[in-house]
């Protein structure tokens, strides 16, 4: 076994599992094709490639220097061949960069500077490279592209946290002028797609999710404001699970009709029938159902003699907006306890922990439930904040945008205080061209404006809930903190209006102070 330092360069591909799903034939092709150009430059740089992973490359160069300009060379040129290709024909790759003590034996490689560097790439953005310290000190000094310290990291499987710093995607003049990225950004509503450029990792969240799922029946809690990320956290572990081999099934409450919701006999079968249905199994419910012993051993039933044994490998089932069955308390009474006791039961059972549940909400319960009943006390909670001004920075960059410094960010944080979803809407326009920071803030509260839609969609809200407007505007028209009733509380809190603060409440954002203050006066 021969011990050496080397720079190891890892790469990855962006969303390939999804996309492997999507078109498999299609797919493998971009990927030989991405790689033979990979393959050819690591030559002309004096690389070796070591190992092939599928969809990525495990690379070996004499000098940082040289990896790192290899890097670059590399996601420029991908860049560029991807300039006019339709979206399904351009792959995303991400790359790290680690020096250290490696060892070979015959064709393998391996050491804690392989480890490393492994984990490298999985914080890069797409298209962008990330390099550890031991790499940065000897090439700074040379480099002549912008480098970002994205400061200390938390990676699996490494015992400290590691400063790291990121060489963010290759933009050329003429794509900054005409398009922001390789792929121009699509409109942004809803849940940010998998292979987009555009999800912003809110580490070391993603992590913690990803390796809760491959606890035997864990259950992760996620709960944040309407249009902060949820789902497209959520996607990203269904994602990551698929790739684990695991079996996945995601059904949102916000799709059942009232009918159903209001129904706990006919709530529990459409959650049966569904998740049979995903999984491609027979149903049999009638097989199972008996109203001598009720609708919840029923269920219960099904899941542990049938579902469960049927698979092989384990099942994420992922329930989303899970805050809608609070509006119907006697069901939410029956169906969260349930919850729970599926997630004690693989304590005791080892076919239970074959289960492993993701709860979605975007408000705290306020249906009385007793505390061991309940599944909000017990799991990984996730909660899911606004944007900081780094994050916010960090997402201007990758919609082309050349913000060099706080003056153009700080005043969109200040109107809508890194609400997620408003942040994107902005940077999608900044970045086509379509108007500026300060035309944004003339006509942010206007029917001119970027965000008419969204701030009409909540003038209705309120409208329609007359109890709701004036807890709200009794919160607008304060000067300090207000007590509200916890389910107000709540509620506000669920559309993102307001911010709470223990058991008061303070308006969230210059943004909607300005409108709901203009509507007032109206």
């Amino acid at each position: 076994m021969i011990s050496v330092s080397a720079a190891l360069i890892f790469t990855d591909i962006v969303a390939s599992t999804a996309r492997m799903v999507a078109d498999e034939q299609h797919t493998l092709h971009l990927v030989q094709r991405d790689l033979q150009q990979m393959r050819q430059l690591c030559q002309q740089f004096g690389g070796q490639v070591l190992k092939s992973l599928g969809d990525g490359l495990l690379m070996s160069f004499e000098s940082p220097e040289k990896a790192v300009s290899y890097a670059i060379a590399v996601q420029e040129a991908l860049a560029i061949a991807s300039t006019n290709l339709p979206e399904r024909d351009i792959l995303y790759h991400r790359i790290g960069i680690h020096l250290g003590d490696v060892f070979f034996r015959g064709d393998d490689v391996m050491g804690k500077g392989v480890n490393l560097a492994s984990r490298l790439q999985q914080q890069a953005e797409p298209g962008g490279i990330c390099l550890s310290q031991s790499v940065y000190d000897q090439v700074h000094p040379l480099l002549k592209v912008e480098v970002i310290k994205l400061g200390l990291r938390k990676l699996k499987g490494i015992p400290e946290p590691v400063l790291l710093y990121q060489i963010p995607p290759y933009r050329s003049s003429a794509t900054l002028e005409t398009q922001p990225l390789a792929r121009s950004p699509y409109y942004p509503s809803g849940a940010v797609p998998l292979d987009s450029p555009f999800y912003l990792e809110r580490t070391p969240v993603e992590s913690q999710v990803y390796d809760e799922m491959k606890k035997p029946g864990a259950l992760v809690r996620i709960k944040a404001p309407k249009e902060m990320g949820k789902t497209s956290l959520m996607l990203r572990a269904l994602d990551h699970a698929n790739t684990q081999g695991y079996h996945t099934v995601t059904l949102s409450l916000e799709q059942i009709d009232s009918a159903i919701l209001n129904d706990l006999n006919r709530f529990l079968r459409w959650l049966c029938a569904n998740v049979t249905r995903q999984l491609q199994l027979e149903p049999k419910l009638d097989d199972y159902w008996d109203e001598d012993i009720g609708s919840k051993i029923s269920c219960t039933l099904y899941f542990h003699c049938y579902l469960l044994e049927k698979i092989q490998m384990p099942l994420v089932l992922a329930l989303d907006e899970v805050n809608y069955v609070f509006e119907h308390p006697h069901v939410a009474k029956e169906v969260l306890p349930l919850f729970r006791s599926w997630y004690e039961e693989a304590k005791r059972h080892p076919i239970w922990q074959k289960l492993r549940l993701i709860i979605v909400h975007s408000t705290e319960i306020y249906v009385p439930l007793q505390l061991k009943q309940s599944p909000f006390n017990v799991g990984l909670p996730i909660e899911l904040g606004r944007f900081t001004l780094e994050q916010v920075r960090t997402l201007a960059q990758r919609y082309g945008l050349r913000w060099t410094d706080d003056q153009q960010a700080q005043p969109l944080m200040s109107l809508v205080g890194g609400h997620p979803a408003l942040i994107h809407l902005a940077l999608y326009h900044l970045s086509r061209g379509e108007t500026t920071i300060e035309q944004l803030q003339e006509t942010a509260v206007t029917t001119k404006g970027i965000y008419a839609h969204h701030l009409q969609r909540h003038q209705v809200t309120l409208q329609e809930q007359p109890e709701l407007s004036q807890a709200f505007y009794t919160v607008l028209n304060s000067t300090e903190p207000v007590p509200l009733e916890s389910i107000l509380m709540y509620k506000l809190s669920s559309m993102g209006l307001i911010k709470p603060l223990g058991n008061t409440a303070i308006v969230s954002c210059e943004l909607y102070r300005q409108y709901f203050m203009l509507q007032r006066e109206q």
